[in-house]
């Protein structure tokens, strides 16, 4: 897609600079690393400490397509029933720009459905910034609205929470099988992001939500795991992705994904242990995805990667 039709979609996005609400965050990554950024719940669920960053790069078929670089860390305190972690993003698409900071907290119970099982309740606060640079936009009439019109932004605080359950409390130990459900958020708070030089809003951030159920098939030196994650926009906006991982114990993992708006990928990771890194190990893999739908042609392919230790606590 050439810049003229990036600006052409942008000018019926933000038309007549009417009130929009529309898709803001960049899509979860395919790394289970990285799901408390937006469930909190979920922080160390597995019970490691787990540092690291990830690239990913969607619709690399036309300029401008969403990039979306992240490091991040989390780590357990289960003598106080408890886990921490923070995160710093920086997400980009066409003009359109999110620096975002943000702190994560779980807590911790066992409610004894069943034997070892957990409960835990998160919460995420974070600032962000929001920017618009008019720049990127190239348009054909001199007149346009999005060439004649000053954009403000508007940085402020984001706020999150959410629920997890596991029947394994230490399901990355590979101890017995595990089922979980979680349910979350890391943007409930809508608000004006940017606005034009009248004041008049012009892009909203809206409330997002999103789901998680599967079951991790654990035999002591490898795992299975099907799962499925659901997120929820505004203006009934849906998409579900059924994912399967095979993690081979301080080896290597691997995947494949189906997302509900026709993307397939296949991930493949190489876990490296010894010595530097004594006790803990190293992650290194990536994930190679193509756009099946209506789109593809646009869409095409899409990548991305990631690079975490993870040490067990």
């Amino acid at each position: 897609m050439d810049r003229i039709t990036t600006a052409a979609f942008l000018v019926i996005f933000l038309m007549a600079a009417r009130p929009v609400w529309g898709q803001q965050l960049s899509g979860r990554t395919a790394f289970s690393s990285t799901n408390f950024i937006w469930n909190p719940a979920m922080t160390a669920s597995d019970q490691h400490l787990d540092g690291g960053a990830y690239y990913r790069q969607q619709w690399a078929g036309f300029e401008n397509a969403p990039v979306t670089a992240s490091a991040f860390f989390q780590v357990p305190v289960a003598e106080f029933n408890m886990s921490a972690g923070g995160f710093l993003s920086q997400a980009e698409a066409g003009p359109f720009k999110r620096n975002y900071y943000a702190l994560a907290y779980s807590y911790q119970i066992t409610p004894g459905l069943f034997r070892d099982d957990l409960l835990a309740f998160g919460l995420l606060a974070g600032w962000e910034r929001f920017s618009f640079n008019e720049k990127n936009i190239i348009a054909t009439d001199p007149d346009d609205a999005l060439a004649l019109n000053t954009w403000q932004t508007r940085p402020g605080v984001s706020f999150g929470c959410g629920l997890f359950y596991a029947t394994n409390k230490e399901m990355g130990s590979l101890s017995e099988n595990t089922f979980y459900v979680g349910i979350g958020s890391n943007q409930l708070w809508p608000k004006a992001l940017v606005s034009t030089d009248d004041g008049a809003p012009v892009f909203h951030r809206s409330i997002h939500a999103n789901a998680t159920a599967g079951v991790r098939i654990a035999q002591d030196y490898f795992y299975l795991e099907p799962s499925i994650w659901a997120d929820f926009g505004a203006d009934n906006l849906i998409n579900i992705t059924a994912s399967l991982i095979f993690e081979l114990d301080q080896v290597f993992w691997s995947g494949l994904a189906y997302s509900s708006d026709g993307t397939v990928g296949l991930q493949l990771g190489y876990i490296f242990t010894g010595g530097f890194l004594k006790d803990g190990s190293l992650k290194v893999g990536g994930q190679g995805s193509y756009n099946l739908g209506a789109l593809s042609a646009f869409k095409g392919w899409g990548y991305e990667c990631l690079v975490t230790y993870r040490f067990w606590m």
